[in-house]
Formats: C-alpha cells, sequence, structure tokens
C-alpha cells in the first residue's frame, strides 16, 4: 500500500530514489513494480520502464479510486491483533493457542506477549498453567475493542466491513451469532430515526460496534458485569427520556440488556451525539476564555488573527468542548495515511493544532498525542482556506465522513483552484443518505457510496493536487519562486559534526541567527520547545522554527550533515530552519507554507539526500541545486 501511494504522487519515478526511500534494493523494487501490474491495470493505471532507471505511469488520476477501496488492505501489527484477541475473549488463552490463532511462532508470541503485558498492566493478567486473559473493567474492555475495529468499519454496509477484516486482518465473526450482527445493525436503523439526538458518521460507526459488543457480553448466560454509575449519572442530570428511549430499543431488537448495561448504553448516547445548533451558543459562550487564550498564542506565534472568523470559533468551540467532555471515548485510531498527508498537505492548520493541544492539556490535563491533532487542524485549516481568494464556479455536493469542518475544506480549495465549479452544499454521509437525490452534475465524496446514480469523484481528506485533476491546477505563482530562490541565495550554510542529538543542531543553527542579529534572546529556546511538542523531521531532513515574534528580519539557514543524524525514527542528512518575521507570515503565509511543501515532496527529499550523501559539492554547487529543486522545481 505504501508503494501504491509513493506511485500516486509522480508522473516518473526515478528506481533508485524510489529504492533508497524504501530501503529496498533497485531489484526488489522491480519485482514488487511487477507484482502490482496486475492490480494497477484492473483500475485503468498504466506503467512502463524507462531507459536510465525510471518508470512512467500513467492514469494518476485513478489512483484516488484505487487507494480509497483498498486502504483497509494494511497489514494490522500484532500488538493490536493480540490485544483485540484477548478484549474479545472472557476466559484464559495459553501461548500457543495465541500463536496460532495469530498465525506467528509460538517463541515470537511469547516475546511480544512479554512486552505487552509490562505495557498494559491495567489491562492484561497472566496466571502460570492458566494463560493470559483481559481483565479489565467492562467499560475499558469495549472502548478496546471499538478503538482497534472502528478505522476498519466503514462505509454504509457494516456487516460487510466486518466480514471484510474478518477476511484480511484476524477472524472475528465466529465471536458474534447471526442474530447479533442483525440486531446491530437494525439498531443503527433506529439510530437514524432518534428524536433526541443526532449523530455524525463517525459517532454511528462506534454505535454500531457498541450495540454488537453489548449484544455479545450481556445478554448471554454470564455477562460482563457494569457498576452503575452511568445510569445514576443520567439521572441525576434529568435524563430520564433517553434512559425510555434505550429501554424502547432493547423492545424493538428483542435484547434483554441487564439495567445497569442499559444504562451505560444511554451514556454512551449522550456522549457521542452530534452536539445541536441551538447549544452551540452556551457552549461557545461557556469556552470562550479558552478560544481567547489559544487565538492569541496562534497569533504571536504565527501571526494569523482568526478571533473574528464566528464559523471558526462555533466549530472549534464545540470540537474542543466534546472533547473534553468525552476524554477516552473518542480515542479512536484515524487512519495513518489520512494523517501523514495531511501533515504535509496542510502545514500551517497542523501547527495551529499544535498550540491548541498545549492549552488543552495545561487547562484540563488532558494530553493530546499527535493523532487528536486532526479534528482541530480541520477546523482551522478550513479557516485559512476562507483567508484565501475564493470564486464560485460549477454544480456540485461535497460529502465527507470527516464532519463539516473536513467537508469546508474540500469545498474551499475547489472553489478557489477549480474553473467552473459550485459547491452547492457540504454535508455527511448519514445526511446525504436522509435526502432526495439532488440536482447536481456531480458528488464529491472522502466516502465510498453505493446508493446514488450520479456521477461520483472519490477524494481523500488531504484533497491534494494529484485529486484535483478535473481541470488544471494554476501554476505557482513566479513570484513566489523568486522569492524563495533569493531566500536561498542569501541562506547561510552550516556544517554540522558528528552529532547524533537534533537539539545540538538546533543550538549550532540558532547560534548563526543570534550572531547575526536576525533573532532576538529566547529564540533558541522557542524553536527547541516547539521540537519536543512535535518532531519535526520528514525521511531525509528536518524543518525546524520558532517563535516569528523573536524575529528580526526574515532568514532561511540550511545544514548539511558530515555524518545523517538520529532525529526522531529517521536518519536526517539536512535541516532547514526559516525564521520568519511576523509580517512575513501575516501578509505572505504561503511563502511559508509553499516552502514547506516543496521539501515535505518525497522525491525532492530524496534528491537532497543524495545531493548531500553522494554528490560532495561545494556549499555553492549544493546551493545551486537546492534553488533548482525548491523555487525552480520542473525547470
Amino acid at each position: 500500500m505504501e508503494l501504491l501511494r509513493y506511485l500516486s504522487n509522480y508522473d516518473t519515478v526515478r528506481l533508485d530514489v524510489a529504492a533508497a526511500h524504501f530501503e529496498l534494493s533497485e531489484k526488489t523494487l522491480k519485482s514488487r513494480l511487477s507484482s502490482l501490474q496486475g492490480v494497477l491495470q484492473e483500475y485503468g493505471i498504466q506503467t512502463e520502464a524507462l531507459p536510465g532507471g525510471q518508470y512512467l505511469v500513467r492514469g494518476r488520476a485513478h489512483f484516488t479510486r484505487l487507494l480509497k477501496e483498498n486502504s483497509l488492505r494494511y497489514e494490522m501489527d500484532f500488538d493490536q491483533k493480540c490485544l483485540l484477541l484477548l478484549a474479545l475473549n472472557t476466559g484464559y488463552l495459553v501461548v500457543q493457542d495465541i500463536a496460532d490463532r495469530l498465525l506467528v511462532s509460538k517463541s515470537y508470541a511469547e516475546k511480544k506477549l512479554g512486552r505487552l503485558l509490562r505495557e498494559y498492566p491495567d489491562e492484561l493478567h497472566s496466571q502460570r498453567h492458566y494463560g493470559i486473559r483481559y481483565e479489565a473493567p467492562p467499560e475499558l474492555r469495549l472502548a478496546r475493542i471499538v478503538r482497534i475495529l472502528f478505522p476498519y468499519i466503514v462505509g454504509e454496509d457494516f456487516e460487510a466491513a466486518l466480514t471484510q477484516f474478518d477476511r484480511l486482518h484476524l477472524p472475528v465473526l465466529s465471536c458474534f451469532t447471526p442474530e447479533q450482527r442483525d440486531k446491530a445493525q437494525k439498531a443503527v436503523g433506529l439510530l437514524r430515526t432518534m428524536e433526541l439526538f443526532s449523530f455524525t458518521d463517525e459517532s454511528i460507526q462506534q454505535l454500531y460496534l457498541y450495540f454488537l459488543l453489548l449484544l455479545r457480553f450481556c445478554t448471554g448466560e454470564t455477562p460482563l458485569r457494569f457498576d452503575g454509575r452511568c445510569r445514576k449519572e443520567l439521572l441525576r442530570q434529568r435524563n430520564k427520556p433517553l434512559l425510555e428511549w434505550v429501554s424502547w430499543l432493547c423492545v424493538q431488537l428483542s435484547a434483554e440488556l441487564p439495567t445497569e448495561a442499559a444504562g451505560y448504553l444511554g451514556w454512551l448516547l449522550l456522549t457521542l451525539r452530534k452536539q445541536r445548533v441551538e447549544y452551540s451558543e452556551q457552549i461557545r459562550e461557556k469556552m470562550r476564555p479558552v478560544l481567547e487564550q489559544i487565538f492569541r498564542a496562534i497569533g504571536t506565534w504565527l501571526a494569523f488573527d482568526l478571533s473574528g472568523d464566528e464559523e471558526l470559533c462555533d466549530g472549534l468551540a464545540v470540537r474542543l468542548y466534546t472533547t473534553v467532555m468525552r476524554a477516552d471515548m473518542l480515542n479512536t485510531e484515524p487512519d495513518p495515511y489520512t494523517m501523514g498527508d495531511f501533515k504535509r498537505q496542510y502545514p500551517l492548520g497542523f501547527e495551529m493544532a499544535v498550540v491548541t493541544a498545549e492549552y488543552i492539556a495545561d487547562l484540563y490535563a488532558l494530553p493530546m498525542d499527535e493523532k487528536d491533532l486532526l479534528y482541530p487542524a480541520l477546523h482551522y485549516q478550513a479557516a485559512i482556506e476562507r483567508l484565501k481568494d475564493s470564486r464560485p464556479k460549477m454544480k456540485v455536493i461535497v460529502v465527507c465522513h470527516f464532519g463539516m469542518a473536513g467537508a469546508n475544506i474540500i469545498r474551499s480549495r475547489m472553489e478557489r483552484r477549480i474553473a467552473r465549479v459550485e459547491v452547492l452544499k457540504t454535508c455527511s454521509l448519514q445526511e446525504f443518505l436522509q435526502e432526495e437525490q439532488p440536482e447536481c452534475d456531480f458528488i464529491v465524496t472522502t466516502e465510498q457510496m453505493l446508493q446514488t446514480e450520479l456521477p461520483v469523484v472519490y477524494v481523500t481528506l488531504a484533497f491534494p493536487e494529484r485529486e484535483v485533476s478535473l481541470v488544471e491546477a494554476y501554476i505557482q505563482n513566479l513570484q513566489l519562486r523568486r522569492r524563495l530562490a533569493v531566500h536561498l541565495m542569501e541562506a547561510p550554510i552550516v556544517h554540522i559534526g558528528k552529532r547524533a542529538d537534533p537539539l545540538s543542531v538546533i543550538r549550532d543553527m540558532c547560534a548563526v541567527l543570534e550572531q547575526g542579529g536576525t533573532v532576538l534572546p529566547g529564540y533558541t529556546d522557542s524553536v527547541l520547545e516547539r521540537e519536543q511538542r512535535s518532531s519535526t523531521s520528514l525521511f531525509y531532513i528536518a524543518l525546524p522554527h520558532g517563535n516569528p515574534a523573536l524575529v528580526r528580519q526574515t532568514r532561511l539557514l540550511v545544514a548539511r550533515m558530515d555524518m545523517p543524524v538520529a532525529w526522531e525514527e529517521i536518519k536526517a542528512v539536512c535541516a532547514f530552519l526559516f525564521a520568519a518575521e511576523t509580517a512575513v507570515l501575516r501578509d505572505d503565509p504561503l511563502l511559508f507554507s509553499t516552502f514547506y511543501r516543496r521539501l515535505s515532496d518525497p522525491e525532492t527529499e530524496g534528491q537532497i539526500r543524495d545531493l548531500q550523501t553522494e554528490g560532495q559539492l561545494s556549499d555553492e554547487e549544493f546551493r545551486r541545486q537546492l534553488i533548482r529543486l525548491i523555487a525552480c522545481p520542473g525547470e
């Protein structure tokens, strides 16, 4: 799958660069490319070997559908499979049984299980002569199973998605009777008719799994026993109508859930519901002091004043409020490709999410991992897109299962970049399914759709340039290229000796800026703090940066490593520190954004790696080659 995604970025692939990227020999890479021919041809993609070790790729527009339909076929790691297997069973499992079910050797399973027992002491228990079993409370058990299965339950047919998971990753269908699966699917249908609440696509997916698990674990002879706190809390909050609806649901499904389990189900519905519009004003007022602090920090760090964007304030207030309220309830794993694509395509939105995460952690003692930053980043990027020029163009409906923030990102980019396109509306998949077929020319969607006769164009949330291939994309502004070239021509080049510590590299780079009077005292600390929040490393290079308020004069600095530096999980051969003034980021945000995107292109990274590790180039020749790669690509 990773090789397919790599191919989707290029019209022509250099085999040596691709082989270095995947750490393979060119012979092995050619073999893998050959094995993909059948899949590629099935989707209308043609490849051809060219002289000089290059590979021609035709029909890249079809990669979006290929990746969308096959994205869940990537291999699931042992830890997730093992946790899922143990959580789905209430008794002990011996090591040999676990190894057999997961198709690994006993010695391999023993090695991995030892680490898992240390990593999850509150969930896993080992007893001599009995084996290992999952012993966490019912709430944690169900949340763990949902967290693992959630990324795979997509589309309109959850039963089909579960069947695909059973076939590709781990046999789980045997854990649920056909009757239980039918009732879970029926429960989702009843849920869509619920008048008390409405739900997002994401919540519907999770609730399907929770319904299924409650039927599995709470309707047998020895059901899991919930402690009743959820029911008491609902009664305390005067949510008796919700409990009555749950009782009605159980009658409709002919499912006799224990009182405590029914209370837990009611709490799930309350927690996972979509916040009603009429509540947004109250939520915004409650979150106003928090938003003010966050917007001030973003203004200081990135020179963007977003406080006047009413849509952002409403959307972000509700998102942060529900994040705090739900805590770990929505701690699901996103598609691993979505996060990587989004970081590369929308670096400014992601930077704003990093700042937000800091404040949430400080105010609510709720740390947010990198994977938790996707949805705040969506809201910020949608606000950034609104700041850009937009022109109404051709009749389109945008359907996005990531919610309105994701749909608005796609909408803004389409209206700004594609000629003759008018987006009539944006909606979730559930909203689309409940309405009559709209009168439009085609649908743009991030989710597989079956119940429509209209033409459908599949895109990803990141919506990269290859997906804006309905018409030609606008060419990057020549003036922007020239400004990048000027910064590269004036950039000091620093040689880094044998250092294995990225923080030392950052200090050396910042020292050059301080000596030249480019930055104020404290800038070095701001770069180090930013690096510790989330690594700025890519594949072969790193892009550290600091507080623009501490920059006197915008200056780019390049570091060349004499020996590769261990930077997070990569070996960095170069680092680029773009110290940008507040005024530059405010008046010309595309300068930083475009620079970041050019460098984060895998082929560009591979070429920079070749220049540094194989070329033995002088600084001036190295600089000229950088200008060619970054400021004048394709020329």
